[in-house]
This record gives structure tokens, sequence and C-alpha cells, in this order.
């Protein structure tokens, strides 16, 4: 009997450890209301179902694994009461689900000054990226690129032009920072427009646009955005590119207009690939390859049948291009018609969304921009809390009708706003809508447990801001050098040649979870910038419990929450560089750490650990990484979260561990239990739907 008796009271000693683990860890403890399921177009590895006695070894090395820069999109479902979510994302090589944040890299393309480059040089490239990568922690970048600028003549290719273009991509790489090239182009081209216009163009080169109209905008223009509207020559050249209509150049030649764009892009992505080791290549996102399509007039069709007839047969032809030129695994970004989701009212009626009469397939991701064209015409309303939730919701409904991955390549706002266009209010609301959504449960002022959020590129990042010599239309006497040096546009977060902001660092300095070991539920980052009144926004707080305490609602926080393990590489979230170790608390479904992470300390090998690493792009910010290590009771259901706080003198008072611990608790309940959300938002909100705090 003597025997038996250790191992008896091993057996004990399990079931007592597992009772713990039921309590600590994000099961199904009570009933859920909302059911849950994990699934995807490719099957969790092998290499993730380990035994359940596994050895812990946490690393490094998931880091300097070379399939894990590869981006792939894949499907996670989700499951409510009313619908099944079958949403597709970005995945890396290590099956993680992948988050996007970064800018448009940038505006200078579209001027001649830099020869249609986003630098002038190498020297101002690497300053600039190097500035941006330390200071903000990007992970991405839309690096706009030039028709004209590769396309000079027909049948001409500028491989100078190219060979800068990919220096300066490189650049980004070498910093560990993803590039989606992006064919840019707004009005179609400056060569439509004359000495004296107004405004000017960008995109086409002179030679595909012989024997136009002079462009004119109208007695009054208000903006070059309107040219889209009422300039026939800009509307003839759009037109005339969707029909790829023919055309005799100047020297007696002829050609068809969107055959000759496809034509340079073949060849162009081709020399880009050659160019770019593999390991390079796998940091190239995939292409945009028509920014902002406008119609031109849709020539007696419906916006429905123009999309499906003119529009969509454009992609598919880039996507086949992408082919030929050996891209055949990288990401279509396809726009739909400029004026979908219009806030603009009867200046500019949205065409609406869901249009297309078969899904696109793999390797489309649904491409949207976002502006406030509201307030900009007649919206008086302040930009209150949840303001964008509902427009973001429309990005997020048009990518599942189409079954694509979501990206938003272009939001932001005109600086120095004031008012109903307050420039931070409005930043600060667009990136509530790219993380936050209330689709589900309603305007209960909380957001929901499942959110998806999206990935993004903000408009934009110009090294130059204020320091431009732009001739614009090559007129001697339109000299331009102040802000963004074309069509008077205002927009650069950057300024100084990227050693500083033109808006509250707070909004640009961003924490997010770059990637997670799981399936994404919803993250929310409570920045607390400043608007032009110098008031904080304070929009969130944590309320796990309806009607209990309000936590954090004056700190800044980031609550990430994921669901199951894809993946033996572990969480990872990007920290703001302000942010100091010694204020930092986290607070996991098993771990809680109220100062006590240093940077780069060696690792514990405890089961869930919680670490603290310099990052990988900025060397001035940390990430967090967070394992979820195989125990006998997570599964692909299991919930997890993470909570960082920066506890600095900025915000709230600090909390003491008992609270942390109490707060810890609630949100195990809330999230890992019941599967409710618990970010609570606050303050005035957009309108009345919503109760009193």
């Amino acid at each position: 009997m003597n025997s038996i008796e250790p191992k008896t009271s091993v057996r004990e000693k399990l079931k007592l450890l597992c009772l713990i683990l039921a309590l600590a860890c994000c099961t199904n403890a009570i009933a859920d209301p909302i059911e849950d399921e994990e699934a995807d177009d490719t099957p969790t590895p092998e290499s993730v179902v380990e035994s359940q006695a596994q050895t812990i070894n946490h690393s490094l090395s998931f880091d300097s694994n070379p399939k894990a820069a590869t981006i792939k999109t894949g499907i996670k479902k989700y499951k409510t009461s009313k619908t099944t979510y079958r949403d597709k994302i970005f995945r890396d090589g290590t099956n993680r689900e992948v988050i996007f944040r970064g800018w448009n890299i940038s505006g200078m393309s579209k001027l001649l000054e830099s020869k249609l480059l986003p630098f002038k040089s190498d020297k101002d490239a690497e300053a600039s990226i190097s500035s941006m990568a330390n200071m903000a922690a990007p992970n991405v970048i839309r690096f706009l690129i030039s028709w004209e600028a590769i396309n000079p003549s027909q049948n001409i290719i500028d491989y100078t032009y190219l060979d800068s273009a990919i220096s300066q991509m490189k650049i980004a790489i070498a910093h560990n920072i993803y590039v989606l090239l992006d064919y840019h182009q707004d009005v179609f081209s400056r060569y439509l427009f004359q000495k004296d216009s107004w405004y000017t163009g960008n995109g086409a080169p002179a030679w595909v646009v012989p024997n136009y109209p002079n462009e004119y905008c109208g007695l009054v223009c208000t903006s070059w955005a309107q040219m889209n509207l009422t300039d026939e020559a800009i509307r003839l050249a759009a037109r005339n590119f969707w029909n790829n209509a023919k055309f005799t150049t100047k020297i007696n030649k002829t050609d068809n207009l969107q055959t000759a764009f496809l034509w340079q892009m073949q060849q162009s992505l081709t020399y880009i690939k050659s160019k770019l080791s593999k390991d390079e290549f796998a940091y190239i996102l995939g292409v945009d390859p028509w920014n902002e399509p406008i119609d031109g007039g849709m020539e007696g069709l419906t916006p429905k049948e123009w999309e499906n007839t003119k529009l969509w047969p454009f992609y598919e032809n880039a996507k086949k291009t992408l082919d030929e030129a050996g891209w055949k695994k990288k990401l279509v970004f396809a726009e739909p018609l400029v004026f979908w989701n219009s806030t603009a009212g009867v200046i500019a009626p949205a065409t609406g969304g869901q249009l297309l009469d078969k899904k696109p397939g793999p390797r489309y991701v649904f491409n949207a921009h976002f502006y406030d064209a509201g307030r900009q015409a007649a919206d008086f309303r302040n930009v209150d809390n949840a303001s964008y939730l509902f427009h973001f919701d429309q990005i997020r409904t048009e990518a599942r009708f189409r079954h694509n991955a979501a990206f938003v390549s272009e939001f932001g706002a005109s600086l120095n706003g004031t008012g109903r266009m307050d420039t931070v209010r409005t930043i600060h609301a667009m990136y509530q809508g790219l993380e936050a959504s209330d689709a589900i449960n309603g305007r209960t002022r909380y957001v929901d447990f499942y959110s998806l959020p999206l990935s993004g590129t903000e408009w934009q990042w110009d090294h130059y801001y204020d320091k431009h010599a732009e001739y614009q239309n090559q007129n001697p006497d339109k000299l331009i050098t102040k802000a963004d040096g074309w069509n008077g546009e205002n927009f650069s977060v950057a300024q100084g040649f990227s050693s500083g902001y033109n808006v509250d660092a707070k909004l640009v300095e961003r924490a997010y979870p770059r990637k997670t070991q799981g399936d994404l539920m919803s993250f929310y980052y409570n920045d607390m910038s400043q608007d032009a009144s110098n008031k904080p926004l304070n929009w969130a707080g944590l309320r796990p419990v309806v009607g209990g305490t309000i936590w954090l609602r004056n700190s800044q926080f980031v609550l990430t929450v994921w669901r199951g393990r894809r993946s033996k590489a572990p969480t990872e979230i990007v920290l703001p560089r302000t942010w100091k170790a010694t204020d930092l608390a986290v607070v996991t479904d098993s771990q809680l750490h109220v100062g006590d992470l240093v940077s780069g300390a060696a690792f514990t090998q405890t089961a869930n650990e919680v670490d603290l690493e310099p990052d990988t792009i900025s060397k001035q910010a940390n990430r967090l990484l967070i394992w979820d290590d195989t125990t006998p009771l997570h599964d692909n259901k299991t919930i997890h979260f993470a909570l960082a706080i920066n506890q600095d003198a900025s915000g709230d008072p600090p909390l003491a561990t008992t609270d942390l611990t109490k707060l810890q608790t609630s949100l195990i309940a809330a999230l890992c239990n019941q599967k409710t959300g618990v970010v609570y938002m606050l303050g005035t909100m957009i309108d009345s739907a919503y109760p009193p705090e």
C-alpha cells in the first residue's frame, strides 16, 4: 500500500491544479449565450499540437524564422446567436494573426521636385524611415510610385527611376517594415492641366493624354476633389481608361489606355522582383493598382453594372499582370469606387456597396479609404465618441460580402482643424473606428467583444513638410513651399524633416497588437491625446461589470483579446516609446506584473510567460510578448487577454496590486467566461441613441 500512496497523492494534486487552472484560465466555466468556433482555410500546423507535458522553451527564435515574414490571408469564424462571421484576416508565416499600422510614404511622390519619388535621396529616405520607425514603430508603409515616371514614353521603362524606388523600399524593409506598392493617381494626370490652372494632378504620363479639352472645374471650385465631378477633361480621361479606349499619340502611334498601363505594370513589377532578394520580397505585401477610382460618368450604367463591367475586370487583369510578373502569391489591394461610402450627401452621393455579382476570390483585399467629407460640407456636428463606428463597420460589412480581408489604406484629417473639423478628434475617432465596433450588441456604450480590428495606413508622413520647392504645373510663377506641397493639402503628421509631429505625439505613437498567437477578437487603445482645446480624449474605460466600477478612464491602456492557439510564437504587442517599464502594469488571464518587467531580461520559462523585449522596428520602444503554453484545459476556444497600462503621472493614480487583482478577476469573468465586451465608451456620444454614462 505504501508504494501506491505517493501515486494517489500526485493524482489529487493534479486534480487540485486543474481546478485552479480552471479558475485562472479563460475556459467556459459558465453557460454562454454567444457561442464561437475556431476555423481557418489552412489547418492549424501539427507543430502546435504538442504534448500536454511539453517542456517550456521560450526564446526569440521566431524573430529569425525565415518563414515568419511571409504574409497570407486566412479565415477566422465567430458565431453569435444571430449570425456566423467568416472573416478573412492577415496571418504571418508562423500562423499568427497580423495587424498593420503605418503611413503613406508619401505625397512627395506626386511632385516633380523629388522626381516623383517619396524621397529626394537614399540619405533622406534613411533619415525619415529610421525616425518614423524609432518614434512610432509602424510595421507597414504604403509606398507611392508613379506611372508617368516609370513609363515616360510609349514602350519605354525608366529603370533609373525604378532603381531609385527599389532602393528606398529596401531601406524600409531593412527596418522590418512591410511595403504596399501603390500606383498613385489623383485627377488622372498633371498633363491635363495648364500652367495657370488652380490645381494639378498626378498619375498618367503625357504621351497617353493627347488632344484633351482644357480642364475646367467650374466658376467655383472648392477643392481639387471637385474636379472628379465637374471637370470634363478629368472625367473623359477616366472614362477612356475604364473603356480601354484606343488613342493616337502625338507621334502618330496607336495604343489602348488601360493596356498601356498594365504593360508598364508588368514590366516594372518584373524588374522590382528581380532586384529584391527572397527575404526582401517577403516584405512586399502586394499592389494597389489604382488609387481612388472615379467613373468619369457611367454612360447609362447603374453603379452595380459599372462596377461589374468596368472596375472589376480591371482588377482581374491587374491580378493576371501580377501573375505574369512572378507575383503569384502577392495580394491585390482593390479599391472600390471612391464615392462608394461618401458622407458628402447630395454633393457626392454614395454609390453603395455589395455590388459585385461574384465573389472576388483569393488574393484580393478590400482596400478602402475614409475621409470625413461630410464635415467638410454640411455636417456641423462635433466629432464625438463613436463618430465613425458606423462608417468603419461599412468597410467590415463590404469585406465580409466579398469574403476578402480588409485594409484601410488612406484615412486622416487636415491639420490645424478646430470645432467640427478638430484634427486630433477626427483622427482619434478614425483609429477608434479601425479598432472598435458596436454592430453586434448595439448602442449600449460597450464595444463588442468581437470587433474585427482593421489594418491601415494613415495619410500621410511627409519628410519635407513645409520645406517644398514645387512649381505647380511647371509654372515659374507658382512656387509651392508650404504644407504638403500639393493642391493645398495639409495632412502630414511629420514635420521638421521627420524630427517631430504636427499633432499630439500620443495620437501618433500608438500601442497595437502586431501579431496574436490565436484569433484576434478585439483590441482597444486609449491614447489620451488632446484635442485643439487641450482636452484629453478620455473616450473609454474598462467596465467589466455592468453598472460597476469604470477603471482607467483617464489612463493610457491597450487591451488585446484573442482566442485559441494557432502558433508556437507568442502574441506581440507594441508599446509607445514613452512608456517606461517601471510604470508598466500588465494584466493577463494568468499573470500580473506591476513595474517588475525588465526589457531584455532572461526568460523565466514559466507557463504563459509575459516578457518585455526591445522592439524589432523601433530602437526606442518595447514590445510585450505573451505566450499561451499548452495545457490540458486550453483549446482553440479558450479566450486570452492582455491589458497593458501606462501608470505614469499623466493618468489616473497607479492601481495597487490588490486593485489590479480585482480587475483581473472581473476581466476573466467577463471576457473569458461570459465573452462580453468590457471597453465602455465615456463622455459625449455622437447621438442620443446611446444611454447616459
